[in-house]
């Protein structure tokens, strides 16, 4: 469980190596990725101000905060104990370029009305639902599950089937709020998702 708030990338370099001194050894690879938002300098503090960890072998060489930016170079260490630091680098920043993307969905549903028994087990209108199909394989991206949520929605639930990770996102409404109004979210969601599976599908 995340407790504290991650800090989104908005940016992700290449994978470079790092020489030790003027000999053709290497320290490791070095990763620049750029967040939105200022985390602490403090290395030691970092993961509590929400900078992605990316593993095993990992660490940070620098952290540089500019113009509300945070720019982190994570160092990829090279060694016995630390085993393809190249091919880690590269798994990283992957997993990084599909957070920045915004995990592009490939189907969207139809708006479902979701509904709830109230004290007197009566029926009213619980909010409306759109449900998301990602890619299946982004299930393996460790971070998919922090970045889904997207602002006004509650996460019904994610689903395995036929190859796609589906999520359930639910738009709430209160018994007496006007049940258009959640449903006037869920469709400019639903609008937004399809424009973005569209893009997704054209390039």
């Amino acid at each position: 469980m995340i407790k504290n708030k991650m800090l989104k990338p908005v940016d992700v370099g290449e994978v470079c190596p790092l020489p030790k001194g003027k000999s053709e050894k290497l320290i490791g690879f070095v990763l620049p990725v750029t967040y939105d938002g200022v985390a602490n300098c403090n290395k030691n503090r970092l993961l509590k101000m929400g900078v992605l960890a990316a593993g095993y072998g990992s660490t940070w060489q620098s952290v540089c905060v500019e113009n509300n930016k945070t720019v982190v170079n994570y160092l990829f260490r090279e060694g016995i104990l630390f085993p393809e630091p190249f091919a880690r680098a590269k798994k990283f920043r992957n997993d990084v370029l599909e957070i920045i993307n915004g995990f592009n969905p490939v189907r969207v549903s139809d708006i479902e009305t979701q509904y709830a028994l109230d004290l007197f087990d009566d029926f009213y209108v619980a909010g409306h639902a759109v449900t998301i199909g990602y890619p299946g394989a982004l299930l393996k991206n460790p971070y998919f599950k922090i970045f889904l949520p997207q602002p006004g929605t509650k996460i019904n639930g994610i689903l395995y089937h036929d190859g796609l990770a589906r999520v359930s996102y639910l738009f709430p409404n209160d018994k007496h709020t006007n049940t258009a109004i959640s449903w006037q979210c869920a469709e400019k969601f639903r609008k937004n998702m399809l424009a973005r599976m569209k893009n997704e599908n054209t390039k």
